[in-house]
């Protein structure tokens, strides 16, 4: 039975190769196949291969695989600065990437062989098992021959793939004996490596993306292809339902969580279109009059009708400041557009209750006006350093839009509403998806009470401090607030995490150093960070924590039929979405120099 094992692994590894290479041969076969590795590689590597080496390591597997992820990122971005050169050693287009992976995936491969002699010695191949041992090898062979034959060529390529086979055959030759000689940790340390080093080469493409509806739209649906592959595949290891005491499995809260927000999220889309049609557009002089005070507060009222995330609010800023639009106007806009985004407090209405909810809006007008206000004071003791032109169009700077491109769409018929909160929702799909994975995750592998008794008293200014680097929409980061709450921190401390990750992240602060220089950076840093501070400590004086919605009650309720039909309306609407945006520019959404403005998403669709 050994040998057929092998054979299937082998096939699966050839076949990953093969897929690619019939691929390039058309534009459509190759967005459908890029389309289907980017939903079925990163699944693979986060749902099978990375949880095999946390068997061992624990969480340093995780820190493993997020250090390679990083070290590749920093290496992109270094590549990118010297003008895509692409004769840079390391760049991953050059296919060093895959080159430097090849000696971790032998071992992988390894490994492999070595388990199947063993596990295979008193039982045969069932047919669910030969479908899992061709899958588990796929993602090896589309990522390497996907990085390689660019720029490797066809034998350089077949040499990898032939020394990944022989790994495993030699694996599987040694058998128990390897896996008694060679400590646990160096193949899953190996693999975690691997894992993050594949995950980030998956994720980045620099290969232009699907230029129309049709082949965006068989991307997409070979993107959800994978992705269903995958979640069809047998868990041997019950990672779905595996959960600490007294918590919910992955399976028993994303489902229901989904169910729950799903006709928050349509009022939301509702909401969006309706403003982005109703509301008047603003014109470029209003911002400018009166003192700072009043700057600040026109830069929050500005945003409203735009209705972007905080991943489409960069792109907008830039344009402003080109503009030469005052600096207390700018940074209050920063702030304010994605902590008053009508979908993110109708989401915080469900999951967080309608005091914190209304809290929350409050906290961040008032968040905004003040550190307008505080950064213009800083600002003009400082001359400032805007470019007369775009910079490189990969990095912060990228094709910045003038105001006249900012106004509404003027369609207020029901179709031009519908089409506008289809436009906004479209920028906040991905971070929603993910907002509910990651809260599900969450509360499946923390322990009831951990952060509180990590955080104590002072979770509000380490919560607040923890959230400046990361970059999230108000709609994921709402679920994860909410999982917060339930885990024993104060509403503050959600609050502050709310105010922080969407506005004042180092996204935030790298493209005000670019234009402004470091100390107006610093200052906006500071003012946000404290502010959000203190109106964290304020929350937790007037909103008590019994007022959230408790999350296992959420979870375990009966499901009347109208949230049941809301949920199938949204799910046809995010596949709709992936469908519209290509799986790239959907992810893309994330992304501070991939997300679309408001109007330049508008115009795409049309």
């Amino acid at each position: 039975m050994l040998l057929p094992a092998l054979a299937l692994s082998v096939l699966g590894l050839l076949l990953g190769a093969a897929l690619v290479t019939l691929g390039r041969r058309q534009a459509f076969a190759s967005a459908a196949l890029d389309g289907f590795s980017l939903g079925f590689v990163p699944a693979v590597l986060a749902l099978r291969m990375l949880p095999h080496a946390m068997g061992s390591l624990g969480v340093r597997a995780l820190a493993l695989a997020a250090l390679a992820y990083a070290a590749l990122w920093w290496v992109d971005r270094r590549a990118h600065a010297r003008d895509h050169a692409a004769a840079h050693p390391f760049h991953p287009a050059a296919g060093a990437g895959a080159g430097l992976l090849v000696p971790m995936l032998a071992l992988h491969g390894m490994s492999d062989g070595a388990a199947l002699a063993v596990a295979l010695s008193s039982r045969g191949v069932g047919a669910s098992m030969a479908a899992a041992l061709i899958l588990h090898r796929m993602p090896e062979g589309l990522f390497i021959a996907s990085s390689m034959l660019p720029s490797a060529g066809r034998s350089k390529t077949a040499v990898a793939l032939v020394a990944l086979a022989l790994s495993t055959v030699v694996g599987a030759a040694l058998g128990q004996a390897l896996l008694d000689a060679i400590p646990d940790a160096l193949f899953d340390g190996a693999l975690a490596l691997g894992v993050g080093a594949m995950l980030r080469l998956a994720m980045h493409s620099h290969a232009p993306r699907p230029a129309t509806a049709r082949a965006r739209s068989l991307a997409g649906l070979a993107f959800l292809g994978g992705v269903a592959l995958v979640l069809a595949l047998p868990d041997p290891a019950g990672l779905f339902r595996r959960a600490h005491p007294q918590e919910l499995s992955v399976q028993a809260a994303l489902i229901p969580l989904f169910v729950e927000t799903a006709p928050s999220m349509l009022l939301g889309l509702l909401g969006a279109g309706l403003l982005r049609t109703m509301t008047r557009a603003r014109p470029e002089a209003w911002l400018r009059g009166g003192g700072s005070l009043a700057q600040a507060l026109r830069g929050t009222v500005f945003g409203a009708p735009l209705q972007v995330c905080s991943c489409g609010v960069l792109p907008v800023a830039q344009g402003m400041l080109r503009a030469s639009l005052p600096v207390a106007a700018v940074t209050a806009f920063m702030v304010a557009t994605p902590e008053l985004d009508v979908g993110g407090f109708v989401l915080s209405v469900r999951l967080l209750g309608l005091p914190l909810a209304v809290a929350r809006f409050v906290a961040g007008a008032t968040l905004a006006v003040g550190v307008g206000v505080g950064v213009a004071a800083v600002a003009r003791r400082v001359a400032l350093r805007v470019p007369a032109k775009p910079q490189r169009r990969h990095g912060l700077l990228s094709a910045p839009r003038p105001l006249a491109s900012l106004p509404p769409p003027a369609d207020r018929s029901p179709a031009g509403v519908l089409r506008a909160g289809l436009d906004s929702f479209d920028q906040v799909a991905a971070w929603y998806v993910f907002g509910l994975l990651l809260a599900a995750g969450f509360e499946a592998a923390v322990p009831p009470g951990t952060l509180a008794r990590a955080l104590g008293a002072w979770d509000v200014p380490l919560t607040a401090a923890l959230a400046v680097p990361v970059y999230v929409c108000a709609q994921g980061a709402t679920p994860l607030a909410a999982m917060m709450v339930h885990k024993g921190l104060s509403p503050g401390s959600a609050l502050a995490l709310l105010l922080v990750g969407p506005a004042t992240n180092v996204a935030a602060w790298r493209m005000l150093r670019q234009a402004l220089g470091a100390r107006v950076a610093w200052s906006f840093a500071a003012a946000s960070l404290a502010g959000a501070i203190a109106l964290g400590a304020l929350v937790n004086r007037i909103v008590p924590a019994g007022t959230l919605p408790e999350i296992h009650a959420l979870a375990s309720h009966e499901h009347p039929p109208w949230e049941l039909g809301a949920a199938t309306v949204l799910a046809l609407l995010l596949a709709g979405s992936v469908l519209r945006l290509g799986p790239r520019g959907w992810i893309a959404t994330m992304s501070p120099s991939g997300a679309p403005t408001a109007h330049e998403h508008h115009e795409h669709r049309h």
